[in-house]
């Protein structure tokens, strides 16, 4: 008798003659990209909450205690710039007080942005 079982790391559909097997596991190359992907859609809803232009230039500066999403955010920083016009991503030991966290990927950070003069 022949059987098949699924794994874990696999999410698999079949209809008719056709089956259909996605790999749903993550590596840390995964989860740094999309911890930076959701940096980008942060800064760009604070960009929306100020009314700023497409065209505007801003600064970035970001507090966070998680060393991963740092180093996602360093790793990421050409795109993360690219896509939400920051000329600069900066790191703070503190934030300013009046600011929510947000969760980017799976870690607290505070981001505020800056007009570019």
């Amino acid at each position: 008798m022949i059987s098949t079982e699924q794994s874990t790391e696999w999410a698999c559909a079949d209809e008719g003659n056709l089956q259909v097997a996605v790999s749903i596991g993550t590596t840390l190359e995964l989860e740094r990209e999309a911890a930076a992907r959701d940096f980008i859609g942060q800064v760009q809803h604070l960009r929306k909450d100020v009314d700023l232009q497409i065209q505007d230039r801003i600064v970035v500066t970001a507090s966070s205690e998680d060393a991963d999403l740092r180093t996602a955010i360093t790793e990421w920083s050409s795109t993360i710039q690219t896509e939400t016009l920051a000329d600069s991503i900066n790191w703070s030991s503190t934030a300013p007080e009046s600011l929510k966290p947000a969760i980017v990927g799976q870690s607290k950070a505070a981001i505020w942005i800056e007009k570019k003069s």
